[in-house]
Formats: structure tokens, C-alpha cells, sequence
């Protein structure tokens, strides 16, 4: 994460079936849940993270789109909590 964090370039490789793909996106999510209180005008004027997801089959690319429904439904939910939405 802390390469993330300054904003740098990252190539993660390891096993099929390891958790790349989790681990490339929890930063993401992460700044998601921080920054969900903020105008998103003034968070578009700042320097955002972004990732970009190149899936060698249509399947994969749907499958990490389907895993990643929870935790992005887990961050809107805990946002209404509290109020932020």
C-alpha cells in the first residue's frame, strides 16, 4: 500500500489463485471508505489513485466484477450508517 500511497507504480506477480487481484483493488477500496465524506468536486481537483484492470478473458473480468460488488455494497452501507449519503 505504501506504494500506492505515494502514488507510484506497482507490478504485483505471484500464483493463480493467490489474491493479486484483492490486493491490487484494497487500496482502492480503502480510500473509498476514507474519502466518502468529501465533496467530490474538491476530491476530483486532488490527485486520485486509479487501477487499471486488464483481464486476459471476459470471464475473469466479470468474475472480479462480481467479487467486487460486497465490498463496494459494505462501503455505501457503512456510509448511510452514518450518515454521509
Amino acid at each position: 500500500w505504501h506504494v500506492a500511497a505515494r502514488s507510484e507504480h506497482a507490478l504485483v506477480i505471484a500464483p493463480t489463485g493467490s489474491g493479486k487481484t484483492l490486493a491490487a483493488f484494497l487500496y482502492a477500496l480503502d480510500r473509498l471508505f476514507r474519502e466518502g465524506g468529501e465533496d467530490t468536486r474538491e476530491a476530483h481537483k486532488r490527485k486520485t489513485s486509479r487501477i487499471l484492470y486488464i483481464s486476459p478473458i471476459k470471464a475473469l473480468g466479470t468474475d472480479v466484477q462480481r467479487n467486487l460488488q460486497i465490498p463496494l455494497k459494505g462501503i455505501a452501507d457503512e456510509r448511510r450508517r452514518r450518515g454521509e449519503t
